[in-house]
């Protein structure tokens, strides 16, 4: 992560381009992202969240949404965070309570590790490994 906060929202369905979805599926894919990065400006107090799309090395789309306290901070040639597992758990589960208190989504959450990537069960999942907090959208209506 470039910052604490520093989230990825990505589809589950496989998609490689951000811009192959269909019409709907983006739309809902980026009001998805859009209560995410809420979740985070209250976790995170900042100015603003970044949305960032990049990235060549990974084959599947996914959105980058970073707590901005300037535009250093989305800054993908900085170092990034070195964090502890704890911590990166602490910071999931601050994204994670707010993202509930701000749509009230008690029953379809779940904190899983990132060996469930690839769960096909149908719900909104937050994932956490050494390296990234995650929120997986799947084609549901939350």
């Amino acid at each position: 992560p470039l910052v604490k906060g520093h989230t990825l929202v990505i589809p589950r369905r496989e998609v490689d381009y951000f811009f192959d979805m269909d019409d709907d599926e983006l739309a809902r894919y980026q009001a998805f992202a859009k209560r995410v990065a809420k979740a985070i400006k209250a976790a995170f107090p900042c100015k603003k969240v970044a949305q960032v799309v990049l990235g060549l090395e990974v084959a599947h789309a996914h959105i980058h949404l970073i707590p901005m306290q300037s535009e250093q901070d989305a800054d993908f040639r900085r170092e990034k965070l070195k964090l502890t597992p704890e911590e990166f758990q602490e910071i999931a589960a601050k994204i994670r309570e707010e993202f509930v208190l701000l749509h009230k989504l008690f029953s379809i959450f779940h904190l899983y590790l990132a060996g469930v990537f690839l769960n096909q069960r149908r719900r909104v999942t937050l994932l956490t490994d050494q390296q990234h907090i995650v929120f997986l959208h799947d084609d549901v209506t939350v």
